[in-house]
Parts: structure tokens; sequence; C-alpha cells
């Protein structure tokens, strides 16, 4: 697979290694999320799904995780969504907020990507490309909403690839 930071990236990756797999099929790979509802009939693979209701400006922590080894890597997010009742004036991101410890310094970066609204079960994905001499230790992906609306989350796959040299 090959995917693009941003557009006009030059950075390719060579292939996506799997760091961590969040599949939701029941009620308890859902209870450190907000406001988040285990839905058994909404499935992208058919073992259950996230269901958020959101509500003007509404952030969600969806997904935390401590000790990445991301040096000379990218992060790549993948997770499936739908969505329903959502204005189309209304905005939906998913924000991936990364942090640097490093002895006394912190130094933290973020990348925000729109997400198209979909009533059908569709793939997203988000991408942090380091800069040079910044490999995050921990990430925290979040989901943003400035309108109301039903929104369905399934199987979060957190792998990083390797940077083309």
């Amino acid at each position: 697979m090959s995917f693009c930071c941003f557009s006009g990236c030059s950075q390719k990756h060579l292939e996506l290694v799997e760091i961590d797999r969040n599949t939701i099929e029941n009620e308890d790979d859902i209870k450190n999320i907000d406001n988040a509802v285990f839905d058994d009939k909404n499935s992208s693979d058919g073992n259950g799904s996230l269901m958020l209701k959101v509500e003007n400006s509404t952030k969600i922590t969806l997904l935390h995780k401590n000790d990445i080894d991301t040096k000379e890597c990218s992060l790549v997010i993948l997770m499936m969504f739908r969505t329903s009742d959502i204005d189309a004036k209304d905005n939906l991101f998913l924000e991936l907020s990364t942090v640097q410890l490093s002895g006394l310094n912190t130094t933290t970066r973020s990348v925000r990507k729109l997400i198209e609204f979909s009533p059908e079960w569709a793939e997203t994905s988000i991408t942090l490309v380091p800069e040079p001499e910044y490999y995050p230790d921990n990430f925290t992906l979040q989901l943003i909403s400035n309108g109301t609306g039903t929104i369905w989350i399934d199987d979060i796959v957190v792998t990083k690839s390797p940077l083309r040299k």
C-alpha cells in the first residue's frame, strides 16, 4: 500500500506494519470513549461498531497510545466509518496529535483530516509524517464535529511505515 500525508507530499511509504488493532466487537471495546454506544446492528465486519451522536462543537478521544516507536516512520491510522443525518454545511475531522518527550522538553504536532460524509461504510486514514528528529512517543486520535448527527466507527488500525530514503 502507498499513502501520502497531504496533497503534494513527496514522502512515499514502503509498507504498512500493524502495531495495534482496535476491533469493536462488544461494549468493553468502547468503555473508554465518552458518549459512545455499542451498536450490534451496524458494522463493517458484522461484529458491531461504536456509535456516536454528536451535537455542535464535539471533540471525542477515540484512541490514545503511549510508548510507540516511530523512529524514521510515518504513523498511519486507518478506520471504517459511516455517517447519518449530518448536514452538508457541517464539518467532521479526525485529528492526530503526537507528543515527543525528550528529557525536560516536550514537542507537540497535530494534523487534521476532513472526513467526507458517507451513508455506507467507507475507509479513511490519517497520516503523520514526522519532521527530521521528531519521533513521537505517544499519540491521541480525536473526532471533531461542529454539527449534529450520528457517526459509526469500526476497526481502528494503527500502523507505521518506514519512510523511503
